[in-house]
């Protein structure tokens, strides 16, 4: 078996696409990866909002396995940014709390550089 038959790519609204995943795939995906925002030279019109993050977050905890990871990639300095990213910045707090373990990369910078958050479940 290669690689590709192990991969699944899907072109939707992240939330729409992970909440269609759960029932087929709950506590059994290894890694999830955003990246919030806009595709640099694109239609910056077309961006990710902080209520459809928000599910799609709170989706993919659902489909992690234990010892899964969540990365997460939130760029404050377009329209919306920061709050998705406050948004992002909520809900790992809560993941945090409810027992996951939850790391915070923000470079030094004066104007707003993307931060990563990293979440592992347990």
């Amino acid at each position: 078996m290669s690689l590709i038959d192990r991969v699944r790519l899907v072109s939707e609204d992240h939330a729409l696409a992970l909440r269609k995943l759960i029932e087929a795939n709950r506590n059994k995906v290894a890694a999830i990866t955003f990246n919030l925002g806009y595709l640099p030279g694109s239609d910056k019109s077309i961006q990710t909002r902080a209520e459809s993050t928000d599910e799609a977050l709170s989706a993919s905890i659902q489909l992690l396995t234990t010892g899964g990871y969540l990365c997460v990639t939130a760029y404050r300095g377009h329209s919306g940014g920061k709050t998705e990213a406050e948004t992002v910045e909520a809900f790992m707090r809560k993941s945090q709390i409810e027992g996951n373990a939850v790391d915070c990369y923000e470079p030094e910078s004066s104007n707003s550089p993307p931060i990563l958050w990293v979440l592992r479940k347990r």
